[in-house]
């Protein structure tokens, strides 16, 4: 057989247009949905808690630093987290679960531990290095949204016990006690 003849084609691969991401993410969303079981009036908050999580990664790209989309990512799906919790009395990690998984780059550690793995330890140390500062950034995220606006303010009624504690009566028996303690001594 003859040789095939050396030639390089360049093929011009179209680009997704700029509603192709969120009509991906919206697909992301509504995947997450099923996988969480979620019930399908929490559907809508998670749709709209993935494209927070992406509009906020898009936005950190473009002013911050390499680490701004996790960072602003996570602040942004806390944030709504916590406002989904205030309004609708529900846990916050409704909306912030789905939001944050989109964030984390999972294939950051895959590579990492590949590299390593064929003997690459530079390549492979810098992969986990780089994976260790997202998950950083993703966790001041959610710990800085924690402190701009906690899941709940309204706090509930105290029981008769915590309210009896809290008073002192709670240590009655004991102030009794010392006291029978001290009229027996001369």
């Amino acid at each position: 057989l003859p040789p095939l003849p050396e030639t390089t084609v360049f093929i011009d691969h179209p680009k997704l247009p700029g509603f192709g991401l969120w009509i991906a993410s919206l697909i992301a969303g509504a995947a997450l949905s099923v996988l969480f079981h979620a019930r399908p009036k929490d559907i809508p908050t998670i749709l709209i808690s993935v494209m927070l999580a992406i509009a906020a990664a898009k936005l950190g790209a473009q002013w911050m630093v390499p680490l701004g989309p996790p960072f602003l990512g996570a602040l942004a799906v806390g944030i709504f987290g916590n406002l989904y919790a205030r309004w609708t009395r529900r846990p916050s990690l409704v909306p912030i679960v789905p939001g944050l998984l989109l964030l984390v780059p999972g294939s950051i550690g895959f590579n990492s531990l590949s590299a390593m793995l064929q003997r690459d330890v530079v390549s492979g140390i810098e992969s986990a290095f780089t994976a260790i500062l997202t998950a950083s950034a993703l966790a001041a995220g959610l710990l800085l949204s924690n402190t701009m606006l906690g899941p709940r303010t309204l706090r509930r009624p105290r029981e008769e016990s915590d309210k009896a504690k809290t008073s002192g009566q709670a240590f009655q028996p004991l102030k009794t006690l010392l006291d029978r303690g001290t009229e027996a001594q001369p």
